[in-house]
């Protein structure tokens, strides 16, 4: 099995739980604790994953721009109804971070949530390439 090594500018992550709040602090390049009060404000309790539509709303005050739905699991058809996306193929990781190589995204796959910065992946461990993307925004 394939992994893809992340980058060594991750941020420090302080609770357990908080990939949407190391992602929007990388994406974003701002303070792990200014991404905490916008996942807070958005839904986000203490040590406790986000749903899709908590998430839809943080990108929303931070006006990410939906790069786009992948797929067609049930996570991806959910997004899609509630973004009013269309239809987009699905993507691996290895290949967004391929076709992706400029600019800073949030992006959510199964479980969990990461950022790519300039095709770099930011998170807290490796993460299996073949993974599929189910969202992205880009700041």
């Amino acid at each position: 099995m394939q992994y893809i090594k992340p980058s060594s500018n991750s941020v420090v992550s302080y609770e357990s739980r908080d990939c949407t709040v190391r992602a929007l602090a990388s994406a974003m390049d701002c303070s792990y604790s200014r991404a905490y009060a916008i996942m807070e404000r958005a839904g986000r309790v203490e040590n406790c994953g986000m749903n899709a539509n908590d998430i839809c709303q943080a990108m929303r005050y931070v006006n990410g721009k939906l790069v786009g739905v992948f797929g067609s699991t049930i996570a991806a058809t959910y997004l899609r109804h509630i973004t009013n996306a269309g239809y987009e193929r699905g993507m691996e990781l290895k290949n967004f971070l391929k076709y992706f190589q400029n600019g800073r995204y949030f992006v959510m796959i199964r479980g969990h949530a990461l950022a790519v910065v300039d095709g770099e992946l930011m998170d807290s461990g490796y993460v299996k390439a073949g993974v599929y993307v189910v969202a992205a925004w880009k700041f």
